[in-house]
């Protein structure tokens, strides 16, 4: 199978399983890129990863509409994945054209944002007002104008999923997706338990508005004043509200090194993602691969592991009053953490990219064929309740 990715930007989140792609027999992999780094994703500590492995094309900034026409022309045979809609101008004008040759054009994409919160950095409530009513409509306009045309569809997220049957586009195209890093086995079963019986909860994330940081410590003071014993550990790029940092069980450790995150998170007993909106979340992913459990926000699209392998709590970020309540349950009865991390433990290796890598093909083989989608191995929609 020919398959060219089109890229934004090549990052940890992608690069993993499409080094799985190429190397799996009959398979010819190119990889286009808009840009080699994004400077917000390097202020975030992003590195470059690794391209080794990778038949890499770089667009160039003056000749990119030529170079990406041209790969378009001299592929026919191709299925061209595009690496979301409108992640990028140039990239989604190429797909435009792509699917005017009538080539085999598909994306894969997250969820678009329905929150007021800026994605990698802050922004103002007007800026994040307009688009967030803005977003469903054009959505929509793409559906009408495509539903029929772009497919398959890999919806990185249940919510992803909804939101393009929603737009128009036609459900039996779209498949169920994710991220996908390697396990870095170092670190697995390197926690332990607290002598002192404290729940040590890990926080790794940008510090801004739509990562939720402010619901820890919300949380955090709920739980001293019921005296559960707990320690929340935060880590990540940029600054504290001054408010915030006063609480007497949470600890600002700062950013932890890029590649490091699955042996820091392997020491602590639950990782908690209480994001207002994340269209995916592979920090959830570097948890469960460590035998950490996850207190994962509905509204993270990693959420879904937790639900599919049972390690962990899903919860409403809104509501800390109910987060507390879970935190205090597990205060009181540790078996519970105990089997959650099993659980963990026993998922993990449905994580792999190369996991990843051959259930896309089924998939792309089931579209073509026009046969039964193959079963997901990280969440079914069905089966999926903050979903519905």
């Amino acid at each position: 199978m020919k398959i060219v990715s089109w890229q934004v930007v090549l990052t940890e989140h992608q690069v993993h399983l499409l080094r799985a792609l190429g190397k799996t027999p009959g398979t010819n992999l190119k990889v286009v890129t808009a840009h080699e780094e994004l400077a917000e994703r390097k202020e975030q500590g992003w590195n470059k990863p690794d391209w080794g492995g990778l038949d890499v094309i770089q667009l160039n900034r003056e000749k990119w509409l030529l170079t990406g026409m041209s790969l378009i022309k001299n592929n026919p045979d191709a299925m061209h994945l595009f690496s979301g809609l409108w992640a990028d101008r140039r990239l989604f004008l190429l797909l435009i054209y792509a699917v005017g040759k009538r080539r085999k054009v598909g994306l894969v994409t997250e969820p678009f944002g329905d929150t007021q919160d800026g994605y990698l950095t802050n922004q103002t409530k007007l800026k994040g007002w307009l688009l967030a009513k803005l977003r469903p409509f054009c959505y929509g306009i793409a559906g009408k104008l495509l539903g029929g045309r772009v497919a398959p569809i890999f919806a990185i997220s249940p919510k992803a999923f909804g939101q393009f049957v929603r737009a128009g586009f036609l459900e039996r195209n779209i498949y169920p997706f994710g991220y996908f890093i390697p396990v870095h086995r170092h670190g697995v079963g390197a926690a332990q338990a607290d002598p002192k019986g404290v729940l040590r909860i890990i926080f790794v994330g940008a510090l801004i508005t739509r990562k939720g940081v402010d619901i820890i410590f919300r949380a955090a003071s709920l739980c001293h004043e019921k005296n559960i014993p707990v320690r929340f550990d935060v880590y990540g790029p940029g600054k504290l509200d001054s408010q915030l940092a006063d609480a007497p069980n949470v600890r600002y450790c700062g950013a932890i090194p890029f590649g490091r995150a699955q042996e820091v998170i392997a020491a602590y007993d639950l990782l908690i993602v209480p994001s207002r909106y994340d269209g995916w979340g592979v920090v959830v992913n570097e948890a469960l691969q460590q035998g950490v459990p996850v207190l994962a926000s509905k509204n993270a699209g990693a959420s879904a592991l937790v639900a599919k392998s049972g390690a962990g709590a899903i919860f409403d970020p809104e509501c800390v009053e109910a987060l507390s309540a879970i935190i205090e349950s597990l205060g009181n009865d540790k078996t519970m953490v105990i089997d959650w991390k099993r659980k963990a433990r026993e998922f993990a290796d449905c994580l792999e990219p190369g996991i990843a890598a051959t259930y896309l093909l089924a998939c792309i083989d089931a579209y073509l064929s026009g046969t039964r989608k193959p079963p997901c191995p990280w969440y079914s929609v069905d089966e999926y309740a903050p979903f519905h």
